[in-house]
């Protein structure tokens, strides 16, 4: 089996969902120009699925955050907004 590292574009929000291939492990998360992505290790020949990235700022409330799940941390618009970044797994369809 043939393995890659892509890149994920992600929207800002409180829970964001992309498409990943299935099985997809999750590296980082940062800030390239002024777009939040996630890297992961992945199966190119994986069917796609579809996969929560969850978000909070600092200092907001989440019921729903597994601090397992944690990727990491990303400061936007020097540091103006810095936002926790969460993976909140695959979807089931």
């Amino acid at each position: 089996m043939s393995t890659s590292v892509w890149k994920f574009p992600v929207k800002v929000t409180d829970e964001a969902v992309i498409e990943m291939p299935e099985g997809a492990h999750i590296l980082s998360v940062g800030v390239q120009g002024d777009q939040l992505c996630v890297w992961a290790h992945v199966d190119p020949d994986a069917r796609l699925v579809r996969r929560s990235i969850l978000m909070a700022g600092t200092g907001h409330r989440r019921e729903d955050l597994v601090w397992s799940d944690f990727v990491g941390t990303v400061q936007m618009l020097d540091g103006q907004f810095v936002f926790h970044v969460f993976d909140g797994g695959e979807l089931s369809e």
